[in-house]
């Protein structure tokens, strides 16, 4: 009953993920009970949590869409996630670098990551693939791409030079969080609206699935990655989302 609680619209214009949601946090409730947590003021304390509980809720919650952003949970479970050895050695070696994720709930990803490498190989820009499935990558890799199955988005974005993402929409706020330059590859459900936003604020760009090819994803970044009006505007929402109730911001 959360949800019901909340401000009027606080779930903008996708009302349709009343239902899933809420059968998605009787699941979650579950996961709470189980784990020995307590709910106050509409948040997990997940501060004392080990990553293989935190991890299970935190891809429960990336399925409840914009659930997440009402509810504010998934900032904190991200944060309660260490950044993995590898990755922070990877941060501190180079460049930053750029971050390719479709989605930690998409199994069909070859097709996304193909792009990624040939941008990179075209870019020649130090670049991260994040995905624990292991068919979603290319047999072989390029010596400035290097793949890890997970980083916490929001400890992370800060240091990197942009994100490429399928238009999730914690994904979507964690790359405007950091202050990077996005491009999005919208494929369902609100991901079109989300990268709708992202275009309004300046903020990055998208290409449709079918039209995703390495050849454009470089362009684009290129683009993106020179222009000082697009740093400024990644800057400034950065800066926005570290106030409270930043979505209600105009």
């Amino acid at each position: 009953h959360e949800l019901d609680q909340r401000p009027e619209g606080a779930l903008g214009v996708h009302e349709g993920h009343l239902g899933p949601a809420r059968a998605g946090l009787g699941r979650l409730v579950d996961h709470r009970r189980a784990a020995g947590l307590e709910l106050a003021d509409g948040r997990l304390d997940v501060g004392d949590l080990d990553a293989d509980v935190v991890q299970p809720l935190a891809a429960l919650l990336e399925e409840l869409g914009h659930a997440r952003v009402a509810l504010g949970w998934a900032d904190e479970l991200d944060a309660a996630q260490p950044v993995p050895e590898d990755v922070e050695a990877y941060l501190n070696a180079g460049e930053p670098p750029i971050v390719y994720t479709p989605g930690s709930a998409n199994v069909h990803g070859h097709e996304f990551f193909e792009a990624a490498v040939d941008a990179a190989e075209r870019l020649g820009r130090r670049t991260m693939l994040l995905s624990k499935f292991d068919e979603h990558l290319p047999a072989k890799l390029p010596q400035n791409v290097q793949r890890f199955p997970f980083a916490p988005l929001s400890r992370i974005l800060s240091r990197c030079a942009a994100l490429v993402h399928h238009g999730g929409v914690g994904t979507t706020a964690a790359g405007l969080a950091g202050g990077v330059p996005q491009v999005i590859m919208p494929m369902s459900h609100d991901q079109p609206n989300n990268a709708h936003w992202v275009r309004k604020l300046g903020a990055g760009d998208s290409i449709a699935q079918k039209k995703f090819t390495g050849k454009r994803v470089a362009k684009m970044l290129g683009r993106l990655l020179t222009s000082a009006e697009v740093k400024s505007n990644c800057a400034a929402a950065a800066q926005r989302c570290t106030r409270p109730n930043a979505i209600d911001r105009p």
